[in-house]
């Protein structure tokens, strides 16, 4: 069992929104209002202001937090995406925070089910879940590697690797559906954040575990 560190992961994930938002701006402008990464990295910005509350809550009860904020304060169909995730990752997390692989997995599981109802939506229709499921998956078919670093090894080039596949995919969900095809050749910036994201995480657990 491992407890999660909320906080630090918080730390790390809006550090490395700030760092990439212009990054993620440019790759939205070619597909919607260009806003994805200034919008994602202020209402991140504004979650660590309440840390002092998140570090107090169960971490369900965190997460739905979270979810509330992101819809709010990102606002759009990305506030929307990741609201749903978040929220659905909360009905299966443990109220003591502590996490084993399997609990881990059914979280992630949770979130992804409920992303899907929320966007009515699956793979391969240019979303953040083009990444996110890959994720699972290799979440649950290195499962039994005994290094956690390498795990996350495995995490993050799962999620590189699905990023960059949104490259080939048309358009067909929110806002962007109306470009279609023409959104072939363009990275998704939803796919795009999630994936930063995960390497975030990743890199917050792997310093937490090397303490």
């Amino acid at each position: 069992m491992y407890r999660l560190p909320l906080l630090a992961i918080l730390e790390r994930v809006e550090g490395t929104l700030e760092e990439r938002r212009v990054e993620l701006d440019s790759l939205d402008a070619a597909l919607g209002d260009g806003d994805h990464g200034s919008n994602l990295a202020r209402a991140v910005a504004r979650l660590r202001q309440e840390h002092d509350e998140l570090a107090a809550m169960p971490l369900g009860a965190a997460l739905r937090e979270i979810a509330r904020a992101l819809r709010e304060d990102m606002g759009g169909d990305g506030g929307r995406m990741y609201a749903a995730l978040l929220a659905g990752m909360a009905d299966p997390a443990p109220a003591d925070g502590e996490l084993d692989l399997a609990i881990a997995v059914r979280m992630l599981d949770a979130g992804l089910a409920a992303l899907r109802r929320e966007g009515g939506v699956d793979v391969g229709a240019k979303t953040l879940l083009d990444v996110l499921a890959p994720v699972a998956d290799a979440l649950r078919r290195h499962g039994d590697e005994p290094d956690p670093e390498a795990l996350g090894a495995y995490l993050v080039a799962a999620a590189g690797h699905a990023l960059h596949q949104t490259r080939d995919l048309p358009a067909r969900w929110g806002r962007t559906a109306a470009l279609g095809d023409a959104g072939i050749g363009h990275i998704d910036p939803g796919a795009c954040s999630a994936a930063l994201i995960v390497g975030a995480v990743i890199d917050a657990l792997a310093e937490r575990y090397r303490q």
